[in-house]
């Protein structure tokens, strides 16, 4: 038994099922609520509740269905109870009498109300949980079930099973009640509670007496049956009657109420927990994943062999078995070519090996580089030994006090060559640079990667100082279609005047004040310039290393880089390319349409589709304005929270809100202002000094450390908020930050980081309460068109207003993006990972997100990874949230995410999904190397360098799988016949998507990243250069790791904005 010798009411998860596991031949009941159901696709009794308000509401406030589409949203969920409210004839939100009040008022006909109870469980399957709960039945770990769900998922699993009997007792057949447990039999009791189709006191008295039977059963039951609670909130007081008294009597039946990822057990169920273990009883309460999570690890660990088989059988189907087609181009008429800086190259097929026993352990790689540092040897540890190319009897001397066995040469695998960060490509690259130097006396290396001229190209004078700059390339290996490649990346190597290394911060904005200069042009010829150098204009070159030593370890790089050509979705502008250049492309790629948004007309009563966000708004309205024009929402009302001695000029910059602005830079992007009420047809409320919505923030002591100061700070804008909130709730709240505060803004001290930004965002979003953080330099900046165009959109999203949503594709597929957060403080193995669920809809916006604890990380060097069981308890949530958020199941959804999806990660997520016709997983990162050069035709047949980089949504084809698509590059400027490129920075890097499941087409991957690169809210740009699904999960995580503590809440996403 279980002693119970403190007043802590919880024990853990794993305590739990082992306690279950030893006490399997001990009776064991279950006592379900609607939360057990929600995953086979019948709704909680929240979200009735919500669907009941939402119908009221729209059937009282006609046309704007649209806006209310997700009633789990909680600014939707706001606008419909501030109605409610305010019209005075509603319970409270959150009153007990909210159920039976809202299904009476949208169904006051009792035979309404029971079709509708009736529609929501038709055709329902029971899902995993219900299916492994008649397992645990069946094996005899649970003998009866009670519930107040009248779904009948119990029985219908049962009976799927094969493998046991429901025997199913309602108030119409209580007589069962007293039936004798018999192996293979599964006693299902449906209990009334307070409402079924009416009030518990508004049936007939014979009902009532039936009921109290049932309860009156139960509360014998559990004299010698253990409870296990799991789906159920407590919310029902007649089943908590019965309940408690059950527990008011002693007896040998255990309670374990199980709670969904909450830490600690509400007052009701807390309560229950000590009435009976002030009765004797032993009574624990635990937090889970949800039932279905908890149905998994009871049939796990309490089932024999041969019913575990049976759980295999159950998730085989949801199992990788499905090959998916490779990326291909639909149309074949070219409409432009472009040159890459990846050029062919054959490399050594093997390398060198040796084992060396005492290079073992923590430091290993740094005391390898140490050994082979200025040697002509390079070398790495891998997996107990050390691979090497060079010499034999350079190796041996360098590692004579630590080689242990011959040195042997072993072949290279393509496989390891595929591992574009890993031992071997590191272990030729380092070889190839120290090569290629060792040929020309004029260039040096880092021994890695870089390669630069030791000759003074120009200097740079960066904040008031003069640096040298040097050219440079970094040099990559890659394979792309089985074959091998060098990548040449032009840069610069930064020294002082006196030939010094410079600091990592000085040498980062060296390169970005030299580089960001270095367009389509200036590229090529920086890139055909290293070419010249390195490789040559017309020949191979081959290079041995070491050098000049005849060794057999030889690269051989031809002059020709991979061209590829574009095909266009509109067949405009058809080029034909000669025949001299068409043996050297060899890669194919497609150039896409940008995405349209839809905004709202001036009437309100019609969409209009835009690319360009600026214009859409200010041509015509936001996409939500008819819920302006119903006066459903209000005016947008602002709070201030601001030291007092700046008060005067943040007042007075406020008032640039009303004003008209032309554009003082971007002319071919950006659009005159025009005034938030004319940009956005809403009025909006900023207060003056000393105005209720306006608070004054002290300041920190002066002469106070940097750590005690930053918490000083954050202590007092915190006590300013919570003021601000209780006197007035404005829909947003700016704070402002001084230059004077920027000391305190961060500090790193050991094992402990903090940023202030972060903390006061995780204050606010566990309070509800939206901010926009102003600093001072922003008021200082000459861009005040482009800020008030910012600055407006984000008090108009963070009010829970929709400025724009996406011209959906398929309004049968829903997005998800993963994103973790690593407490890189903590030590290796006691690191807290925080894994980020964020799913989005078909048009773009953002619906629920989950945050949940990893469980069973796995690292792969830095890159967190998830078990299977993990991704499965994610893949679960993510479903419940489906149905919670749009009622049903997606025909198809989309995952992404910035690391790899190993095999355990997509075995779980698709048992998680199970029901999903099609799911696509989808990695997303930016290539680090590859670049292409733009290129026109002239009128001769030949080709020159663009002015303007690669136009942006161009896909090019690496692999069956992988593709490079250009989220950032040239787009059409608003003056006609003008091209735009955002942020007129190099040129641009392409992001890099591989298909790791799925069976979708390249077009339509690339079309809907390149369409939710438009769905971040937090800027007027035109396009990010990540989708929102990889934004938004990775800066949710961020933030949501302060908030780890907290629980399950799901905030509203915009708060993290």
């Amino acid at each position: 038994m279980i002693s119970v010798v403190s007043d802590k009411l919880n024990i853990e998860l794993d305590a739990f099922i082992r306690s279950v596991s030893i006490n399997k031949s001990s009776p064991h009941s279950l006592l379900i609520g609607a939360g057990a159901s929600i995953t086979s696709g019948i709704p909680s009794a929240s979200n009735c509740i919500w669907q009941w308000k939402r119908d009221i509401f729209l059937t009282k406030n006609q046309g704007l269905g649209d806006q209310f589409n997700n009633i789990t949203l909680p600014h939707i969920q706001q606008r419909i109870q501030e109605w409610l409210d305010y019209e005075g004839e509603y319970p409270e939100s959150g009153a007990d009498e909210e159920y039976s009040f809202y299904i009476e008022k949208c169904y006051p006909i009792p035979r309404d109300r029971r079709r509708y109870f009736q529609s929501i469980i038709e055709n329902k399957k029971p899902y995993i949980g219900y299916q492994l709960l008649a397992l645990l039945a069946g094996a005899g770990v649970v003998q009866s079930v009670w519930t107040t769900n009248f779904d009948g998922l119990v029985a219908k699993a049962a009976l799927n099973s094969a493998l046991v009997t429901p025997i199913e007792v309602g108030l119409d057949s209580i007589d069962r009640i007293e039936r004798i447990y018999t192996r293979g039999e599964l006693l299902c009791v449906s209990l009334h509670g307070d409402y079924r189709y009416d009030a518990l006191k508004n049936t007939e008295n014979e009902l009532q007496v039936q009921d109290r039977k049932l309860r009156l059963a139960l509360i014998n039951h559990l004299k010698t049956h253990n409870l296990i609670v799991s789906g159920y909130s407590g919310r029902d007081h007649s089943v908590m009657a019965a309940l408690e008294e059950a527990y008011s009597y002693s007896g040998e039946g255990r309670l374990y109420w199980c709670g969904v990822e909450e830490s600690e057990p509400n007052e009701v169920v807390s309560r229950l927990i000590k009435k009976a273990r002030e009765n004797g009883r032993e009574a624990y309460f635990i937090s889970t994943s949800g039932f279905d999570d908890l149905m998994s690890r009871l049939a796990t660990h309490c089932l024999e062999s041969v019913w575990n088989d049976k759980v295999n059988e159950l998730t085989k189907e949801f199992s990788l078995n499905k090959v998916s087609p490779s990326f291909s181009i639909d149309s074949t008429k070219i409409g432009s070519i472009v040159k890459s800086n990846v050029f062919p190259i054959d490399i050594p097929t093997e390398v060198l090996q040796f084992s060396a026993p005492l290079l073992k352990g923590a430091g290993t790689w740094q005391k390898v580089m140490e050994l082979i540092n200025k040697k002509n040897v390079v070398a790495v540890p891998f997996k107990g030994q050390i691979l090497a190319l060079g010499l034999v009897d350079e190796l041996r001397d360098v590692f004579r006090e630590y080689v242990d066995s011959e040195i042997v040469r072993t072949p290279i695998s393509s496989r390891e060559l595929s591992y574009e960060d890993g031992v071997i490509i590191s272990l030729l690259t380092s070889a190839l640079v120290k090569s290629v130097v060792q040929s020309n006396t004029h260039l040096c290396t880092d021994g890695r990667n870089l390669i630069w001229d030791s000759t003074v190209s120009h200097q740079e004078r960066i904040q008031g100082q003069y640096f040298n700059v040097h050219e440079g390339v970094l040099l990559y290996i890659r394979q792309i279609k089985g074959k091998h490649y060098v990548i040449l990346k032009p840069t610069i190597k930064g020294s002082t005047i006196n030939g010094e290394e410079l600091s990592v911060e000085v040498s980062k904005e060296l390169k970005r004040s030299v580089l960001q200069k270095q367009y389509n042009q200036k590229f090529n010829a920086a890139l055909m310039k290293w070419r010249s150098k390195i490789i040559s204009e017309k020949s191979v070159r081959s290079y041995d290393f070491p050098a000049g030593c005849g060794s057999t370890f030889k690269f051989h790089i031809k002059p020709a880089p991979l061209y590829a050509k574009l095909t266009s979705s509109s067949g405009r502008n058809e080029i034909t390319v000669p025949p001299s250049m068409e043996k050297y492309i060899s890669l194919s790629g497609m150039h896409f349409n940008e995405p349209k948004l839809l905004f709202s007309s001036h009437s309100g009563q019609a969409g209009v589709k835009e690319t360009h966000p600026i214009r859409g708004v200010l041509h015509n309205r936001p996409y939500d304005f008819s819920i302006t024009q119903s006066a459903v929402a209000r005016e947008i009302t602002i709070g201030v929270i601001c030291p007092e001695a700046d008060s005067g000029k943040v007042s007075s910059y406020f008032g640039n809100i009303h004003m008209r602005r032309k554009p003082e830079t971007n002319t071919e992007y950006l659009m005159e202002f025009p005034g938030f009420m004319q940009a956005f047809g809403t009025a909006i409320d900023i207060p003056q000094p000393n105005q209720n919505n306006w608070f004054y923030c002290d300041e920190p002591t002066k002469f106070m450390d940097q750590k005690h100061g930053a918490i000083e700070l954050a202590r007092h804008i915190c006590d300013a908020l919570d003021r601000l909130n209780i006197n007035s709730a404005p829909n947003v709240v700016v704070i402002y930050i001084p230059a004077r505060w920027r000391i305190w803004e961060k500090y790193n001290d050991i094992g402990e980081r903090f940023d202030l930004h972060d903390y006061i965002k995780a204050y606010c979003i566990q309070r509800g309460i939206a901010t926009q953080f102003l600093r001072e330099e922003t008021l200082r900046k000459p861009q005040q068109c482009q800020i008030m165009w910012w600055l407006s959109l984000s008090f108009y999203v963070k009010a829970g207003r929709t400025p724009w949503i996406l011209d959906s594709l398929d309004r049968d597929t829903a997005f998800m993006g993963i994103g973790y957060s690593v407490d890189t403080s903590a030590s290796k193995g006691n690191q807290i990972i925080l894994g980020c669920s964020h799913l989005y809809s078909s048009n773009g916006l953002g619906l629920r997100y989950k945050l949940s604890k990893i469980e069973e990380p796995i690292f792969r060097g830095k890159n967190p990874y998830m078990s299977q069981n993990d991704a499965r308890r994610m893949g679960e949530s993510v479903r419940q949230l489906f149905y919670e958020s749009l009622s049903r199941l997606p025909r198809r959804v989309v995952i992404h995410k910035r690391t790899p999806f190993q095999k355990e990660e997509k075995e779980g997520l698709l048992q998680g999904l199970a029901g999903i016709e099609n799911i696509d997983m989808i990695e997303i990162n930016i290539e680090s190397a590859q670049r292409y050069v733009s290129s026109v035709m002239k009128h001769d047949g030949t080709f020159v360098e663009d002015g303007f980089p690669i136009r942006r949504a161009t896909s090019i084809i690496l692999e069956n799988q992988k593709a490079l698509l250009w989220v950032h590059g040239t787009t059409e400027a608003i003056i006609s016949n003008r091209k735009y490129y955002q942020g007129k920075s190099r040129i641009p890097a392409p992001l890099v998507i591989k298909r790791h499941h799925g069976n979708s087409s390249l077009s339509t991957i690339a079309r809907e990243i390149l369409g939710l690169s438009k769905m971040n809210w937090n800027t007027f740009d035109l396009y990010t250069k990540l989708p929102a699904t990889i934004q938004s999960s990775n800066e949710i995580a961020k933030i949501g790791s302060l908030l780890e503590r907290f629980g399950p809440m799901s905030y509203d996403y915009r708060l993290f904005i």
